[in-house]
């Protein structure tokens, strides 16, 4: 019993409902529930509760019994419940999704006691069971509609509805990372093309100074061959010059050197 209680208390079914009740999505109420400590299954269980819960309070399926559907019909005196009767009153508070057979049960009562349908009037036997058709009137073994608020198949595409809006979830994170890799990579691509121009732009100016260079070259080779042909034909011209300079100094010598002994 304890073990049950704790499991009980480990299901955050109020959390649920007042988070729901604020308006937060199944997909937000699964996030705040984990960060509080709540394994995945206690929240699924919790949320089928709350479903449960808001059917049932929606539907008023859990409404009380009346006292007078589980009367006798009258023949001259009251009789008391039986105890299968009051067992079966517990029943039917304890299953809330067959409230909506109990009408039945009423219109009976009322059926007999307008005298509307003479079979209906006879009275039960207060030493014997009830009849074979009381189980027929709408308190007999749960009927097949039980799934359709805590059943397996609710359960299972509860559980489908919240997985897939995890992997929503999940998969939009990944496009979110995923877009953002695809933009650092365009924008790592635009840095290289850009260090690629600039190195392109660097090798022209490095080719159009190379050139220049070799041109400079090139013309200062041209000046000193020109430099070198006039200092040989000056050379030459030195050559036939200086014999008769050199003559004509011897001369001016001896013509000067005549004057002096004079």
């Amino acid at each position: 019993m304890a073990a049950i209680q704790m499991y009980a208390s480990s299901i955050p079914t109020d959390k649920v409902v007042e988070m729901r009740a604020q308006g937060l999505s199944n997909n937000q109420i699964i996030q705040i529930l984990q960060r509080d400590g709540y394994s995945l299954p206690a929240v699924f269980n919790a949320m089928n509760q709350a479903d449960i819960k808001g059917g049932v309070d929606a539907s008023g399926l859990a409404a009380p019994l009346p006292a007078d559907a589980l009367q006798q019909p009258d023949t001259g005196g009251s009789m008391m419940p039986q105890p299968n009767q009051m067992m079966q009153q517990m029943q039917n508070q304890q299953q809330p999704q067959y409230g909506d057979q109990v009408p039945m049960m009423q219109d009976t009562g009322m059926m007999t006691d307008q005298g509307l349908d003479p079979n209906m009037q006879q009275p039960m036997d207060t030493g014997t069971q009830m009849p074979p058709d009381y189980g027929q009137q709408g308190y007999g073994p749960a009927p097949a509609p039980m799934g359709s608020y805590g059943g397996p198949s609710f359960e299972s595409q509860r559980i489908e509805e919240l997985a897939e809006a995890i992997i929503d979830e999940k998969w939009n994170e990944i496009v979110r990372s995923i877009n953002k890799i695809i933009d650092w990579k365009e924008r790592v691509e635009a840095r290289v093309t850009k260090m690629e121009q600039q190195l392109d732009d660097m090798n022209k100016n490095f080719d159009t100074l190379h050139k220049g260079v070799l041109g400079k070259i090139t013309d200062y080779d041209r000046n000193l061959t020109n430099v070198g042909a006039e200092i040989k034909a000056m050379d030459k011209v030195f050559q036939k010059v200086l014999p008769s300079l050199t003559e004509n100094v011897s001369e001016l010598s001896r013509i000067t050197a005549g004057m002096r002994k004079k």
